[in-house]
């Protein structure tokens, strides 16, 4: 089931024709809730292990590209004035998670787009997982750049390939929670051919 046929109430959260003002409080939201999910964190190496990722998946399936992408802009502006990442102080240079901070827009950004082509729970997977990948990627990437001590080999298994158990599990919790919430908000009338 990669696309529904029906609507969702929630669906009116992605919409391209949202005011401005609506789509800035949805993008400040996930700017905040993406900043309390990064006091959740486990210290196992430089890298942490945090739920902002949760946030960053869901923010794309359910404020779509745009907002979603704002949303993480917000949220990278506060890290440069608050110390809302995870670890200590503020900023992005010097931090060996600056790549991951980067690749949060471009990851709800592409599960944003992705998503509005596949609404079912397969196509959030499809959506999410390359979000994931483009997350993961500008994480090793930056990780190796900071560090560079590491060959890319390392930086890869140490900046990606290590987390990829969990954040499969985290893929399949944000894409079903998605697909539930989307039928149990479904709109009186519409049909389900998928």
């Amino acid at each position: 089931m990669i696309t529904t046929t029906y609507t969702s109430r929630i669906d009116t959260l992605r919409h391209a024709d949202l005011s401005v003002a609506r789509r800035l409080v949805l993008a400040s939201v996930a700017a905040l809730v993406t900043a309390l999910a990064a006091g959740a964190s486990v210290q196992i190496w430089v890298v942490p292990f945090t739920l902002q990722t949760l946030v960053v998946y869901g923010a794309g399936l359910l404020l779509g590209a745009r907002t979603a992408f704002l949303g993480m802009m917000l949220y990278l502006i506060l890290g440069h004035f608050f110390p809302v990442f995870s670890g200590e102080g503020t900023g992005l240079v010097g931090r060996p998670t600056a790549g991951y901070l980067v690749g949060f827009p471009l990851a709800a950004a592409v599960i944003g787009r992705l998503s509005s082509h596949g609404n079912g729970f397969l196509g959030a997977v499809i959506s999410v997982q390359a979000g994931s990948i483009v997350l993961f990627l500008c994480g090793a990437i930056g990780l190796h750049l900071i560090l560079g001590g590491e060959s890319w080999l390392e930086s890869f298994y140490n900046g990606w390939f290590r987390f990829a158990p969990i954040d499969l599990v985290k893929i399949l919790l944000v894409s079903g929670t998605y697909a539930g919430l989307r039928s149990l908000l479904r709109e009186n009338g519409d049909g389900d051919n998928a």
